[in-house]
């Protein structure tokens, strides 16, 4: 069982660490990237021609962490992590600190949720 929590905690890890990545990356555009969050959510027809991007975009942030998405299970997975950046990007709007803590310890909690449901539901790969 050890192995298996530690193949778990580093899977989580660089998730985690791929996300931030991301943020550090949004950083420098913060205002325009929350003004037109603010107009996705104004315009749910723009939010629903964004979803494939959006999920192509999961699907790189599992694959830059040397995971998978594939086979029956793929389409659950990417929602799974667009659920999980959405709550980061929400901890990312209001974390206006320059270590970012709040978003990071968000990004750690959706991980930790997404992966507990999966595994609950059955619904993550044996690798995962």
């Amino acid at each position: 069982r050890g192995q298996h929590d530690d193949a778990v905690r580093q899977r989580h890890d660089r998730l985690h660490d791929v996300l931030m990545c991301r943020i550090e990356a949004l950083q420098p555009h913060r205002a325009g990237i929350l003004r037109f969050a603010g107009e996705l959510r104004r315009d749910p027809l723009l939010l629903l021609a964004l979803t494939p991007h959006l999920l192509r975009s999961m699907r790189e942030v599992i694959e830059a962490a040397g995971l998978e998405a594939s086979g029956l299970l793929a389409p659950i997975q990417l929602k799974g992590m667009l659920a999980v950046w959405l709550a980061v990007l929400r901890a990312w709007q209001q974390d206006e600190s320059p270590d970012l803590g709040h978003t990071m310890a968000e990004a750690d909690k959706a991980l930790t949720r997404a992966g507990d449901w999966a595994r609950r539901l059955g619904l993550a790969p044996r690798e995962w």
